[in-house]
């Protein structure tokens, strides 16, 4: 649904789960639908066009907010992959991975600090480190750093989930020696079978 939006030249500026809905489209259930472009941007609109914001104010739910969000800066798609990036943290940990005292500490946050790994935020649950590594890459804070485009990160969750009967490790490095030695013996024995 952003990648559509992205290639209209729309930056939705305000991405957060009560923006995105599912719903029965065409036979299809949990078709996913973004809702609530109220203060959207169009990429590369003329300085005479009418716009609903000036460069510089700042637009949106600071908790889900990118750096260049909190700060002002004019804004591209990779605002909305920081977003989305935030939105799967929380929709995989129940927990919003920056969190201040007040508006301004979390957009000071989501500008300086990189939130906590899983394991820290989480450490009942086991999300693969493999699918933390694309999360993370989406919550870059310098957005040449990211996914560049909402395909890519896409394509890169893809490949992160953990298939049934085709993911033969799913972690990228043993929690511990302990781990460590049964994930090489669990291997050894499906070679010798």
């Amino acid at each position: 649904a952003l990648e559509h939006a992205h290639k209209q030249g729309v930056v939705h500026r305000d991405l957060k789960p009560t923006n995105i809905v599912l719903i029965n489209y065409d036979e299809e259930k949990d078709f996913v639908k973004v809702v609530d472009f109220g203060v959207a941007k169009l990429m590369n609109s003329s300085p005479e066009g009418q716009r609903l914001t000036q460069q510089g104010e700042v637009c949106g739910s600071p908790v889900y907010m990118s750096p260049e969000q909190c700060t002002g800066l004019d804004l591209d798609p990779r605002s909305d992959i920081y977003s989305m990036g935030i939105v799967i943290y929380e929709t995989l940990t129940g927990k919003l991975p920056l969190l201040g005292k007040t508006m301004v500490d979390t957009m000071s946050k989501h500008i300086s600090e990189m939130p906590p790994s899983f394991s820290q935020s989480r450490p009942d649950l086991y999300i693969p480190e493999r699918l933390e590594q694309v999360i993370f890459k989406a919550l870059a804070k310098d957005p040449n750093d990211r996914h560049q485009t909402m395909d890519e990160l896409k394509i890169d969750l893809e490949l992160a989930i953990p298939r049934p009967g085709k993911s033969q490790v799913l972690r990228t490095a043993p929690a511990d020696e302990s781990s460590f030695q049964a994930t090489i013996k669990g291997l050894v024995k499906r070679k010798a079978v």
